[in-house]
């Protein structure tokens, strides 16, 4: 990233802050683990955002975690070579750090398969509502609880019962 520049934005003269700054100063090593934990913005999905001034009026929003990458080595993340996607992979499977020597490009197929079990991810054997999982073999092809799978698909029909009414009197 070039040297800092001034702009002039509406409020006045402010100076674009290179995003190897932001990283150091928005990023804190956490001893234990390794991880650096980023203390600026967290996403919806858990992941670093950042967000910097590339023009005179122009800022960009991006993954933190991308941006560490990128910066240590010196080159862009490819998004698409044929005939693989690659992705940039958290071998500490924890999403806001940003910690380059963390992070990996891999390709998605690779991505899927380190993931961390379901059992393990987050609730510790529990669905997001609470409710126990049963074994592995006993849940359906996405991992998700009988329980909440049930509730949701009693919600859905009493929310389209006049539909399905319908398209039961079609088929017959």
């Amino acid at each position: 990233m070039a040297k800092r520049e001034l702009y002039h934005l509406s409020r006045g003269r402010q100076e674009a802050e290179n995003p190897q700054d932001q990283l150091d100063r928005l990023s804190l090593p956490e001893p234990n683990s390794g991880c650096w934990i980023w203390l600026g913005k967290i996403g919806v999905n858990g992941y670093a955002d950042m967000s910097y001034r590339v023009g005179p009026q122009k800022r960009v929003t991006r993954r933190a975690f991308k941006v560490a990458w990128e910066i240590a080595n010196a080159t862009e993340c490819p998004q698409y070579e044929a005939p693989y996607f690659w992705e940039i992979d958290h071998l500490c499977h924890q999403r806001w750090c940003v910690n380059p020597d963390h992070l990996e490009l891999v390709t998605h197929q690779v991505n899927i398969q380190r993931r961390k079990p379901f059992d393990n991810r987050r609730y510790g054997g529990l669905c997001k509502n609470g409710h126990v999982l049963p074994p592995k073999e006993q849940r359906s092809t996405n991992g998700s609880c009988k329980i909440c799978t049930q509730i949701r698909t009693r919600e859905w029909r009493k929310k389209n019962r006049a539909k399905l009414r319908e398209y039961e009197r079609r088929r017959r």
